[in-house]
């Protein structure tokens, strides 16, 4: 059915007289023309684009807008606290990684260099206190 009102229309539309008297909504006519010289394959690949969404069932600016109006609303506070997170988190972080990074570095230098067969055979061997070994 939409398919013979179509083919009424355009034929329509090919007449001087009924073109000029659409006046304002000859857009129709000319929307009609452009959708015909349309191939179907490629209608049907941009459609398939407009209605395809990877966030879902909805557009994703339509996610973004909705979390957004939320996080200045009613979640402003939580906005606020996510934001100091991530502002001091790298401030506390990274002197904590490096205090260990550094212990640990430490405690290399202390076995390879100070104690030269490990620490295990110091541990088990008998070493002389004094002069005389009392």
């Amino acid at each position: 059915m939409q398919y013979e009102n179509g083919a009424w229309l355009l034929e329509k539309c090919t007449q001087v007289e009924f073109y000029d008297n659409m006046k304002h909504h000859s857009s129709v006519c000319d929307n009609m023309s452009i959708d015909t010289r349309k191939i179907p394959i490629l209608a049907a690949l941009e459609h398939m684009v407009e209605k395809t969404y990877s966030c879902g069932y909805s557009p994703c600016f339509d996610i973004l807008d909705a979390v957004s109006s939320w996080m200045m609303g009613r979640g402003l506070l939580f906005t606020i606290a996510l934001c100091l997170i991530i502002v001091t988190a790298p401030a506390v972080l990274v002197p904590i990684f490096h205090r260990n990074m550094n212990v640990l570095a430490d405690q290399r230098m202390k076995h390879l260099y100070n104690t030269a067969y490990g620490a295990p055979h110091y541990i088990t061997t008998h070493q002389p206190r004094g002069r005389l070994g009392l």
